[in-house]
């Protein structure tokens, strides 16, 4: 016997009795009434079960708003959620992209290399670090599995103002983002046209893996 049977006859045992005695009570009570009497019942039972019935029909309402409300607030969630996961994969991708830029650029070259290419472009002569000191990113850091930051300080001396802006603009401009971290220039007592820099360059560099 399944638990919806079992419950059921339970519940008809508890109101009706075992051999149905107590519905055998109620009818004999019943029929002992007078005519009038019997009416009243008839009556109140009939309001009784209008009552219970429209009970009901508030209970059934109620619920359905509640979970019309948790339906509406599971959809609002969903909603939140679809939004963030769309806005997550578009960002990945653009780091993937970034990514794949950086890794591309970086196979030509270290920032060394690329900042003596770029220097004798330009005619212009300056003095290198002989090593390029490296920082590891935090474990946590979306770069740190294949990145290190190298930081390089170069000087050079008697560049125009002109000179000097346009090797900046070399520089952050490159393929593989280095940026100028600091910049200090200084004039010359000799000759107040042109400037001696020191600049101070960041940028990426691929772990030997």
């Amino acid at each position: 016997m399944s638990f919806l049977d079992t419950t059921s006859q339970n519940l008809k045992q508890w109101i009706f009795g075992k051999q149905n005695e107590r519905m055998e009570f109620i009818m004999d009570s019943y029929f002992k009434l007078s005519p009038e009497q019997r009416s009243g019942t008839l009556i109140g039972m009939g309001v009784f079960g209008i009552l219970v019935l429209f009970g009901l029909i508030i209970i059934y309402i109620s619920m359905l708003s509640s979970l019309q409300q948790q339906l509406d607030k599971a959809y609002f969630r969903a909603s939140q959620l679809r939004d963030i996961s769309l806005e997550f994969m578009a960002t990945k991708q653009k780091f993937n992209d970034l990514q794949q830029k950086l890794n591309t650029a970086n196979q030509a070259g270290s920032i060394l290399t690329f900042l003596e290419g770029k220097t004798r472009e330009m005619g212009i002569q300056g003095v290198f670090p002989s090593q390029i000191p490296m920082t590891e990113f935090p474990p946590s850091h979306p770069l740190s599995k294949g990145y290190s930051q190298a930081k390089l300080d170069y000087k050079a001396s008697n560049l125009s103002l002109k000179k000097i802006i346009e090797f900046v603009i070399a520089v952050e401009n490159s393929p593989q983002m280095y940026k100028v971290s600091s910049l200090n220039i200084k004039g010359t007592y000799q000759n107040k046209v042109f400037f001696d820099a020191a600049l101070e360059i960041e940028g990426l560099a691929l772990k030997n893996k």
